[in-house]
């Protein structure tokens, strides 16, 4: 949405501070650019709300079925804004009579806004950075009910019901955006459960070994004698080291480990048994912890670097970004360019 604040209520803002900062004194301009600043940070960040609009022709007289909606409808129980046009909602009628539970109303009485009904309102000269959503009919065969927005390519609509006896149908405006954790598969890989009794099991087993009897037959055959004790390594290791299979998540980090794990579960523990000091000393660990896990993944990425495993460097680099491939083919260029690039590096 626009990030200028002036036509949007207060009570819609979350304040940016807590506790004694937190209280309601007059906000100067210079605490509104801030919030402003704040806003334009988040759009950057693909968090949008889904919304339900539309033109209801009297809201008040609809209101059992609109909380029936949504109470059971999964596009009504999953919205985060609803934006009827009511052209009969006058300052007689209270809040209660058009709220319904979980949703906090805001009125704006006949003004002016930018989503809505468009019957005899006309935006061919939209605004440059605005995009309007709504492509689907919305009363009969035509679409009167549009929504602008200043983030491009964010949502997708769809037809819903009238609300009532309305002769405007209801659009469910989603965003396009989809995780990441949804958009690619989960993998599942096996590991081993390393521990001092696994390990002194392995050497038990190694130093009761008949080595002789392993390479003995191979003679000179270098190949032959090195495939033997390789597979009879992996055949100790597989008898005597347990395995577990765990699902790798494509937003999981790759410097978080299980004692960061632990650390988090600690935490919560101890914040659900209210004990402040207890939470404080996690804390302290988990910040402690975290810097380590970081370091130590620096440390392995160094170490791939100066054994020139490029590619792992680079896989690295992109989990750690979150960078992925646009598949738009080469980059324009000369011969020249490309041999100055294949020089330096």
């Amino acid at each position: 949405m626009d990030t200028r604040t002036a036509n949007i209520p207060e009570e819609l803002w979350r304040r940016t501070h807590r506790g004694c900062r937190g209280g309601t004194k007059q906000r100067t301009g210079k605490s509104r650019a801030k919030r402003r600043r704040l806003m334009e940070k988040k759009g950057y960040k693909p968090r949008l709300p889904t919304l339900i609009m539309g033109n209801v022709r009297s809201l008040a007289n609809k209101m059992d079925e609109l909380a029936a909606l949504a109470m059971s409808q999964k596009e009504y129980r999953q919205c985060s804004l609803m934006c009827f046009s009511e052209t009969w909602l006058h300052q007689d009628i209270p809040d209660d009579n058009v709220s319904i539970t979980g949703f906090q109303t805001v009125r704006a009485d006949r003004d002016c806004t930018e989503s809505g009904d468009f019957n005899h309102v006309t935006m061919a000269r939209t605004p440059p950075n605005f995009t309007q959503y709504v492509d689907c009919p919305t009363r009969e065969e035509r679409t009167l009910d549009l929504l602008y927005a200043n983030v491009k390519d964010a949502y997708s609509c769809s037809p819903l019901p009238p609300l009532g006896g309305s002769d405007h149908n209801l659009v469910s405006i989603s965003s396009k955006y989809v995780p990441q954790v949804k958009s690619q598969p989960v993998t599942t890989r096996t590991v081993r459960r390393w521990s001092e009794e696994t390990s002194e099991v392995l050497q038990d087993c190694f130093e009761t070994t008949d080595w002789t009897a392993l390479y003995e037959p191979h003679g000179e055959d270098i190949d032959g004698l090195t495939e033997c004790i390789t597979d009879y390594i992996n055949f100790c290791v597989d008898s005597t080291v347990p395995t577990r299979t765990v699902k790798c998540y494509p937003n999981n980090k790759p410097w978080v480990t299980k004692d960061i794990k632990a650390r988090l579960n600690k935490k919560k523990r101890a914040f659900r048994a209210g004990d402040r000091e207890e939470v404080r000393t996690t804390q302290r660990e988990l910040k402690r912890t975290i810097r380590e896990a970081k370091d130590g993944y620096r440390r392995k990425l160094e170490w791939k670097l100066q054994q020139n495993n490029m590619r792992e460097v680079w896989s690295g680099m992109r989990t750690i970004t979150g960078f992925r491939s646009s598949n738009n083919g080469g980059v324009e260029g000369s011969v020249d360019r490309a041999n100055e690039l294949n020089l330096f590096f």
